[in-house]
């Protein structure tokens, strides 16, 4: 028996007085800071000794001045004109340990867990798009991995050795992509990526992340499992806004990213799997029956096994190589499983559609309809396979000014323009996976734009129109330069009037319903007109 990390704490940035979060501080002394700068800001001209996290993001890692609060000094950042965000690197430690029980191997290597999600019935495709494991890395000496592992990445100390020592990354990849054996993944064909994001320690930063979720998108990875989770409690949005760049980065590049709800028995959500575009698995037993342990809330989409569960270890840990594991760590790669089947016998769904058809075909095991336990339910495989997909949401990514602009406006036209009086948009929004929709315009000074939202009875919704000068993520951190207030979720019609003053680019902005179920989609229709 020995103690495995099932919730591995990253991303947050924790509350004063906690002793488990500490500032990434480097050999020199100084609190690191990771900065995002605007396109074509050189960061040699913009800060002495940067160093390059992300190129695709320009997202840089800087010192801290001595003697100041890096939360203060990545405060002051933000008031630059060449910062897009700033934030502390913050380094967390395992959130929480529990035990892994070593077993011979078994009779039945199915287990419970794909009876549990459907994936023992189906003929699965003789192989599927890239499964990245973002974890402590694999065992590659395991036999039921032999021939699958492709792209090894460490973005801890660089290069290809991805060496397992805690075992939690072996386990990871077993539940979600194990070649029957000793026991069978839910994705049985899938190559796995094993990106090792953990130290020795099982600590991680936002840094480290970033990194990894880089190096899944540069494979072009189609299912991204993080099994790691912190309280979302312990951020704040900007401190966060690094973090969701790199997710919404691989959402936009067509990757389905899928979370550990966590294992703190919490009502609290955790992040990474609180963050929009990221499907956050809860954890269920072998009679459908939420675990203890696996926080509940909001934020939770789904449910799948995630007690007494088999799966593959190092044989350093477990000379059978075959451990009894539990935690929502290992709810995540069967949901990550599932998605990767999903998306090779349905190639033709777009990410928006996998994303939200994994959630409509869920097999409902709790209360009926969503709940804050097990979301829309257990996953499951073949009824994904077979329903009705939702209709396609073009240009899903758009909640927020940074992702309808530069590199990203092709997909995000201009709805109303000098030569387009008149628009009418049906959309979907929701509190946690798509919190804002937001839209560009083109208008001439004296324009009377008069904007009306209709949504389902019950639903409050907000609208917004902000005005050339607004930031990259001025409008999901709340930042004052909208030119007609706020309407504060008043109800389900809502509209909103403004006489153009300058001619220029505007951004109307739709804030997430307060939803029933919470976690559900809601849709809406926005007709725009230009007087």
């Amino acid at each position: 028996m020995r103690r495995l990390a099932l919730g591995l704490a990253i991303l947050s940035l924790v509350a004063a007085g906690e002793a488990r979060a500490a500032v990434v501080v480097h050999s020199g002394g100084s609190a690191q800071l990771l900065v995002a700068l605007k396109p074509g800001v050189r960061a040699a001209s913009a800060f002495r000794g940067a160093r390059l996290v992300s190129r695709a993001l320009g997202v840089y890692e800087v010192a801290a001045p001595r003697g100041v609060n890096p939360r203060v000094a990545a405060r002051r950042l933000l008031e630059r004109g060449d910062v897009l965000t700033a934030q502390p690197d913050w380094v967390l430690h395992e959130a929480q340990q529990a035990f892994a029980l070593c077993v011979a191997r078994p009779q039945n290597p199915l287990g419970y867990v794909l009876p549990a999600v459907g994936a023992d019935i189906i003929q699965q495709p003789s192989t599927t798009g890239i499964l990245a494991v973002l974890d402590s890395g694999i065992d590659s000496t395991v036999p039921e991995f032999f021939g699958r592992i492709v792209h090894p990445v460490n973005v801890v100390s660089g290069g290809t050795d991805v060496t397992d020592t805690d075992g939690h990354g072996t386990e990871v990849a077993g539940v979600a992509a194990a070649r029957p054996g000793g026991i069978a993944g839910v994705s049985q064909n899938s190559p796995i990526m094993p990106v090792k994001m953990l130290d020795p320690q099982g600590d991680t930063s936002v840094g480290t992340f970033v990194k990894a979720m880089d190096a899944a998108v540069a494979a072009h990875a189609s299912v991204i499992n993080v099994s790691s989770a912190a309280p979302a409690t312990d951020t704040s949005p900007s401190e966060d806004q690094v973090a969701t760049m790199a997710i919404d980065r691989a959402f936009a590049s067509g990757a389905i990213v899928v979370a550990a709800a966590g294992n703190e028995g919490s009502s609290t959500p955790d992040v990474p799997s609180a963050y929009p575009h990221v499907l956050s698995v809860a954890a269920t037993d072998e009679g459908d029956v939420p675990a203890s342990f696996s926080n509940t809330g909001s934020s939770i989409d789904l449910a799948a096994p995630g007690v007494d569960v088999l799966s593959l270890v190092p044989s350093s840990i477990c000379p059978s190589e075959v451990a009894n594991v539990e935690g929502t760590s290992f709810s995540s790669p069967a949901v990550a499983g599932a998605a990767a089947i999903l998306r090779a016998q349905r190639p033709a769904l777009t990410p928006s559609q996998v994303f939200d058809l994994l959630r409509l075909s869920a097999r409902d095991v709790g209360p009926k309809g969503w709940d804050a336990q097990t979301g829309f339910g257990v996953v499951n495989v073949l009824s994904a396979l077979t329903a009705k997909p939702p209709a396609d949401e073009p240009g899903e990514l758009d909640d927020d000014v940074y992702w309808v602009r530069g590199r990203y406006a092709a997909d995000h036209p201009f709805q109303l323009s000098p030569h387009r009086r008149s628009r009418t948009i049906h959309d979907r929004l929701g509190a946690f996976n798509d919190p804002f929709d937001v839209f560009r315009l083109k208008l001439r000074k004296g324009d009377r734009l008069k904007v009306s939202l209709k949504g389902a009875p019950g639903t409050r919704f907000a609208l917004g129109l902000w005005n050339s000068k607004t930031g990259a993520f001025d409008i999901s951190e709340r930042r004052a330069r909208h030119l007609s207030d706020y309407a504060d979720h008043r109800g389900s019609s809502e509209r909103l009037r403004d006489h153009i003053g300058k001619s220029g680019i505007y951004y109307l902005s739709v804030e997430a319903p307060h939803a029933d179920p919470p976690s559900g989609d809601t849709s809406y229709t926005l007709s725009l007109k230009r007087g």
